[in-house]
């Protein structure tokens, strides 16, 4: 009897200790790599009106000289992006330009980002940032001032309709088919449904930044253009560093 009280009293705490301490371990363990993991399909996309519609667009985004925030990006693919990775910092100058499927400005400046993919793109990281689409014939437009459906005319004349992704898996397919119907070879990442990246860089539909290899902005735009974006990058790869 004295044995198997004494095993009783000594296997009893053990045993609790040992769950606790399992209970500790994985409620606190964080996995290996801790990698930052896409949206999930079914978040809500968050619809925001641009505030260029009322404050000048000098007062938004990042100035040329300023450092880029950390922000983590995922292609159509879910395959990862940090604007802030060092590796990249210290390889190429990166150019972003944001774009959507109903952005009737974007769709007609894809020949010309393009042009400038083949000039430059072993020298310069082009990308595209996929936004909120800019002409939804479903519900506002993100730079309508009176909040009202706006629909581009060079949209009806080319039957380019969409409604306005409610969840991030429709963002992400909707980029998908403005790849397709357009041949687009420059990557494409997608916004997360807060918006961050439109919301941070100045959230115009068609901007465009270059971004230095120590990750400031060289060059921004509020609206893409292939000459003035061409000799910004000349200027930029003529520094001695480059």
């Amino acid at each position: 009897m004295s044995l198997n009280i004494y095993h009783y009293n000594f296997c009893l705490p053990m045993k609790v200790l040992l769950a606790t301490l399992l209970f500790f371990l994985f409620s606190f363990t964080t996995p290996c790599d801790d990698k930052p993991v896409p949206p999930c399909d079914e978040a809500e996309t968050v619809f925001q009106t641009s505030a260029i519609m009322s404050a000048p667009w000098v007062t938004l985004g990042y100035l040329p000289g300023k450092e880029v925030p950390s922000l983590t990006l995922f292609d159509t693919e879910r395959q990862i992006l940090s604007l802030t990775d060092d590796s990249h910092k210290k390889t190429k100058p990166l150019l972003i330009v944001t774009g959507s499927y109903t952005c009737d400005i974007s769709r007609k400046n894809l020949p010309s980002l393009l042009h400038l993919e083949e000039k430059f793109g072993s020298k310069v990281d082009i990308m595209i940032v996929y936004t909120m689409d800019a002409h939804p014939y479903d519900s506002p437009s993100p730079y309508s001032p009176t909040g009202e459906v706006s629909i581009a005319m060079d949209n009806v004349r080319n039957n380019i309709k969409a409604e306005q992704p409610k969840t991030y898996k429709e963002r992400v397919e909707l980029a998908k088919a403005w790849v397709r119907e357009n041949a687009i070879s420059v990557p494409i990442f997608i916004d997360n449904p807060q918006n961050e990246f439109w919301w941070a860089f100045g959230q115009g539909p068609n901007m465009c930044y270059l971004i230095n290899t120590e990750g400031k902005v060289a060059f921004r735009e509020l609206w893409f253009n292939e000459r003035n974006t061409k000799k910004a990058i000349r200027n930029l790869l003529n520094q001695p560093k480059y």
